[in-house]
């Protein structure tokens, strides 16, 4: 059985090799339902990130995140997966699960142990993700749905890219929402860099 289990692991590399996913992903099954080791289903999980990076590039957003879910029930501690999955969300405008994969992303950033190469890859995708969650806060905001606008602030400002400048931002939203009277101390905590509950 494990030579079997091999072979067929090994025709899910070829065909992986040469994108064909879907052949890829059915010997890799046929695999695991012989040998459910933890590395042949963190392969498994490979295969669906390969695919899903594929329709990324493709501008599939949708398909992408489909694929990424998949990927997950096989392997959820791969960081990639959680960032590239977030980058489709947010091109699907769906930034709250966006802001959700980031947050997982950075957390499993900090947990694993890292090689030099993959560590400077890692640093360039969190500035990335930084950045990809301060620009869902400025669509958001020029949108003028102030209530959404305010929930997203609080999931995404802990990593989001400028945090300062967020602080503003979400100052200039309660100036639109809320009118003169009530903005004075709010929007004087956001020119200073504080959160909207914290007045200087």
């Amino acid at each position: 059985i494990g030579d079997y289990s091999e072979a067929l692991e090994n025709l899910a590399d070829e065909c992986l090799s040469d994108r064909q996913y879907d052949a890829s992903i059915k010997y890799m099954e046929r695999a695991i339902s012989f040998n459910s080791n933890n590395q042949l289903c963190k392969k498994m999980a490979r295969v669906y990130r390969t695919q899903g990076l594929t329709c990324i590039h493709e501008k599939g957003y949708q398909t992408a995140t489909e694929l990424f879910e998949k990927a997950f029930k096989y392997d959820e501690q791969e960081s990639l997966t959680w960032y590239y999955c977030g980058k489709a969300y947010f091109h699907q405008e769906n930034y709250k699960k966006a802001v959700d994969c980031f947050k997982r992303f950075f957390l499993k950033c900090e947990s694993q142990g890292e090689s030099k190469e993959k560590d400077e890859k890692l640093i360039r995708l969190r500035n990335k993700a930084k950045g990809y969650c301060y620009k869902g806060l400025l669509i958001l905001a020029r949108r003028q749905n102030y209530q959404l606008t305010i929930e997203y602030y609080q999931e995404a400002i802990d990593i989001c890219d400028s945090p300062f400048d967020a602080h503003k931002e979400l100052g200039k939203i309660f100036l639109n929402k809320e009118g003169p009277s009530f903005n004075v101390d709010k929007a004087a905590a956001q020119d200073n860099g504080l959160p909207p509950n914290v007045v200087p």
